[in-house]
């Protein structure tokens, strides 16, 4: 899929990417000035539309990181810029199975991956059945000026797309190669919210949060997913791993992220169940583990969910919220199961 003559752009200089967070901002008609009556991030008292742009400049200064700012409609199939891995659909296919199943309450997005994408009967009629997402829980609901990190593997992705997909008027820089990467910066200008998705984001953990510490990303609240056991594992991945790796995070980010508070949401999976889902599969179900479920489809819940959980967070900070880790990882070892293709 080429991607000559879509309009996206690279970022050009710190100068200019200043001056298109100001004129976003006026495009929402969001004074600079704080709004009173919303609500507000502790540890931040500079307005999110300077901050950001302070955020994005850095971000484009560190080696290795390709930051692109996406100036297109985000529903918009025609300018879909995700690559197909299997040649079995297109994202016309997607954009008019998601119409049709959802009579028109749900959109294509073009922030979702190939394999999170379904087609056909089987899932429009899954939708048809299914209520579609509560556009009162997304970006909008979030405390006025607060600053959100979500990181994990591609499931915990799946949920912070699909907030920052449902808010009409977010402003997206993906992080990495376009075509494949599950991490980027949304920002919404009429709350002044910020969302960090680090999603894989290669090396890992400990590389992606030091690197958030680096440039001065001081997140409010925090919302962790268990990770991917690729990194200097030669074996398969196991449940070991997997409970390694999410003890190492959750380590890691209180250390960094003295003030944030602090949500896991490693069981997040089993709220849509396995009933629909992706991977190339078109909404079947699947008997054992858990998948990538089709988007939009189940995964609405669990991100409702998480918005609700901000929603209630008590201003006394900071707040914390752990999972069970050994508990989920029992013996039945379901969070385990999943395709060793989850990306």
């Amino acid at each position: 899929m080429s991607w000559s003559g879509m309009n996206r752009r690279k970022i050009a200089s710190p100068e200019s990417e200043m001056k298109k967070i100001e004129v976003e901002t006026k495009n929402h008609n969001v004074s600079i000035e704080q709004e009173q009556g919303g609500g507000f991030a502790r540890n931040n008292e500079t307005p999110n539309w300077v901050w950001t742009s302070k955020i994005i400049e850095k971000l484009s200064k560190e080696e290795g990181i390709n930051v692109t700012l996406l100036t297109h409609d985000l529903h918009d199939y025609k300018l879909a810029f995700r690559s197909i891995r299997k040649d079995i659909f297109t994202w016309q296919n997607v954009s008019e199975s998601i119409t049709v199943g959802s009579r028109d309450k749900e959109q294509f997005c073009t922030l979702y991956r190939d394999n999170w994408s379904c087609t056909g009967a089987t899932y429009e009629n899954f939708l048809n059945q299914t209520r579609s997402y509560n556009q009162s829980l997304d970006m909008r609901a979030l405390k006025e000026n607060s600053r959100l990190l979500i990181h994990g593997n591609s499931l915990i992705g799946q949920v912070g797309m699909t907030i920052i997909c449902n808010t009409v008027g977010a402003v997206v820089w993906m992080l990495g190669e376009r075509a494949t990467s599950n991490s980027m910066v949304a920002y919404y200008p009429k709350r002044n919210v910020t969302i960090i998705l680090l999603s894989n984001f290669s090396p890992g953990h400990s590389y992606g949060l030091s690197l958030l510490k680096r440039i001065g990303y001081t997140p409010d609240y925090t919302v962790s997913g268990f990770y991917n056991s690729w990194v200097g594992i030669s074996k398969p991945r196991s449940c070991d791993d997997t409970t390694a790796l999410a003890c190492a995070s959750r380590q890691k980010t209180l250390e960094i992220f003295l003030k944030t508070d602090y949500f896991e949401f490693f069981n997040h999976v089993s709220i849509g169940g396995n009933r629909c889902c992706a991977d190339f599969k078109h909404c079947k179900p699947r008997r054992v583990g858990f998948c990538h479920h089709c988007v939009p489809g189940p995964v609405n819940l669990a991100s409702e969910h998480v918005i609700q959980l901000l929603m209630n967070s008590e201003e006394q900070s900071p707040t914390r919220m752990f999972d069970n880790i050994i508990r989920l990882l029992d013996t039945n070892a379901t969070i385990c199961n999943m395709s060793t293709t989850a990306t």
